[in-house]
C-alpha cells in the first residue's frame, strides 16, 4: 500500500493498528515498544517493527542491532504508531490505517499474515531470511557454504515432496 500510492514516512501524521490480544501485547506499553532499548524488546516491539518497515521498506535482522536502536527516522515514527484491541480479530489477520499530514487515510487488511502457516513464505523470501541471518552467525558462513546449504534444503525437500 505505501509503495503504491508513494508514502514516505515524513508524509506519515498518524499509524493506526487493529489486532488482537497478541497485537497488543506486542505494541504496549508504547513507552517501551515505541523506543526499545534491547535488541530482544525491538524483536517484539510492533510499533518500532511496523516504523522499520515503514522507513526502509524492509525488515532485516541489522535494524535490531544495539547499534540501530537509536535511528532517529525509525524512532520518530515509532511515535506516531498506536493500538487498538479487537478481541474477536483472527492470530493471522490484521488491519492498519496510515493517516497522512495531508489529511488522506490508506487503510490496508491482510486476512492471513504472510510467514503464517496459512501463507507461508515463499522459496525466494526463506533463501533471502536465510543469507540475511547467515551474516550474522558467530562463524559466518561463506557464501559457497550458504548456497550450498539451500541446494541441500530445497533439493532434500523435493525428494520428499514437500514445497
Amino acid at each position: 500500500m505505501l509503495k503504491e500510492n508513494n508514502i514516505l514516512p515524513e508524509q506519515i501524521e498518524e499509524i493506526i493498528l487493529y489486532g488482537n490480544k497478541e497485537g497488543e501485547s506486542l505494541s504496549l506499553p508504547y513507552e517501551v515498544k515505541q523506543k526499545p532499548t534491547t535488541s530482544i524488546t525491538a524483536k517484539v516491539a510492533l510499533p518500532f517493527a511496523v516504523s522499520v518497515a515503514v522507513v526502509y521498506r524492509n525488515v532485516s535482522i541489522s535494524n535490531f542491532l544495539p547499534e540501530n536502536l537509536g535511528d532517529a527516522k525509525v524512532l520518530e515514527l515509532a511515535k506516531k504508531v498506536k493500538f487498538v484491541l479487537e478481541p474477536n480479530r483472527g492470530s493471522y489477520s490484521s488491519h492498519a490505517e496510515f493517516k497522512t499530514k495531508d489529511g488522506k487515510k490508506y487503510t490496508t487488511n491482510v486476512d492471513v499474515l504472510k510467514g503464517s502457516i496459512l501463507n507461508p513464505l515463499t522459496e525466494a523470501d526463506l533463501i533471502a531470511k536465510f543469507k540475511d541471518c547467515a551474516r550474522y552467525a558467530k562463524k559466518p558462513l561463506s557464501t559457497e557454504n550458504q548456497d550450498r546449504i539451500i541446494n541441500s534444503v530445497f533439493k532434500s525437500g523435493e525428494s520428499e515432496g514437500y514445497q
